[in-house]
C-alpha cells in the first residue's frame, strides 16, 4: 500500500494544522493560568485588606487599579456606542443587521 503524493500532502497539512492548534491552545492555557494567578494575588491582597492587615500602599494600589478599570470601562462603552451607531447607520432599514447570522441562498 503506497500512499499517493496528494493524500500524503493532505495528511502533512492536517498534521501541521493540528500542531498549530496545539500551540495556540498552549498559549491560551498559559494566558489563562497567568490571569488566574493574577486574580489569586488580587484576592489574597483584598482579603488582607478586609481583615485589617493590608498596608496603606495595598489599599492605594487597589484604589488606583479600580480607577484605571473604571476609565477603561468608560472608554470601551464609548467605543461600543460609536460602533453601534456606525453599524446602525450602515444597516438597511427593515433588514436586520445585513443578514448576519442568516443562511443566504
Amino acid at each position: 500500500n503506497v500512499a499517493s503524493p496528494g493524500s500524503l500532502n493532505t495528511v502533512q497539512l492536517g498534521l501541521i494544522e493540528a500542531e498549530a492548534d496545539v500551540s495556540e491552545q498552549r498559549i491560551m492555557l498559559e494566558r489563562s493560568t497567568q490571569r488566574v494567578e493574577q486574580l489569586e494575588r488580587t484576592l489574597e491582597r483584598s482579603r488582607r485588606i478586609v481583615a485589617g492587615g493590608g498596608t496603606g500602599e495595598e489599599v492605594q494600589s487597589l484604589r488606583h487599579e479600580n480607577d484605571m478599570l473604571r476609565k477603561r470601562l468608560a472608554m470601551l462603552e464609548t467605543q461600543l456606542a460609536e460602533l453601534t451607531a456606525a453599524l446602525d447607520a450602515n444597516t438597511p432599514r427593515g433588514g436586520g443587521r445585513g443578514g448576519v447570522g442568516r443562511n443566504r441562498p
